[in-house]
């Protein structure tokens, strides 16, 4: 006696049948999306760290700068101020600060050593942000101090050195950093040289 088997070798065609064109469709649509999703979250990211990484190196030579002129007045033997339309800051004979709204702070007329270099980097050629000096900010006076011994000698070896700046975006109206220094300098060379002012 013969048996037949009930296995259909030969399926039907409709049981091999995969992804319709709509399907596919639909499945691509919904990946393109979730990736367009990722690279906008990740283009954020980016653009984000840039630009703290910007306001950073920016803060940090324009403090290096401050630190710079503090330090020469800190061991000059003689600080002069004068005055005027633009501030400027003698120290000895031969080095003179000044700041310049189209240029910053300038050392003996022009943009010099490490902060120089460091504002032609991130500056030149960047069509994204913008660095605003307020030479009306850049000043620097005698420290006035409350009554003590060696008082007046003491005052007049004090000095406040201030400055401003705003760093804004061409692209992001939005966009405004103001950085503001302020450092309290004690110029002991000159406290040291002898003097026949009263103490």
């Amino acid at each position: 006696m013969q048996f037949k088997s009930s296995i259909n070798k030969n399926p039907p065609m409709n049981a091999l049948k995969g992804f319709s064109l709509i399907e596919f469709i639909v499945s691509l649509s919904i990946m393109t999306i979730g990736f367009l999703g990722i690279m906008t979250l990740y283009i954020d990211v980016i653009k984000n760290y840039t630009q703290t990484q910007f306001i950073e190196e920016t803060r940090f030579a324009l403090s290096s700068q401050i630190e710079a002129i503090s330090e020469d007045i800190r061991n000059a033997s003689k600080v002069e101020i004068i005055p005027g339309f633009r501030t400027r800051i003698k120290i000895e004979d031969d080095i003179v600060y000044s700041c310049s709204n189209s240029e910053g702070l300038l050392k003996d007329g022009s943009q010099t050593g490490f902060y120089g270099s460091t504002m032609k980097q991130l500056f030149e050629n960047n069509d994204v942000y913008t660095l605003e000096v307020k030479c009306d900010k850049f000043d620097c006076k005698n420290y006035i101090l409350p009554s003590m011994s060696n008082g007046r000698k003491l005052r007049k070896n004090f000095y406040t050195l201030t400055a401003e700046f705003e760093l804004t975006s061409e692209i992001n109206p939005d966009f405004l950093k103001t950085y503001k220094f302020e450092r309290d300098i004690f110029a002991q060379n000159m406290f040291s040289v002898p003097s026949n002012d009263e103490n």
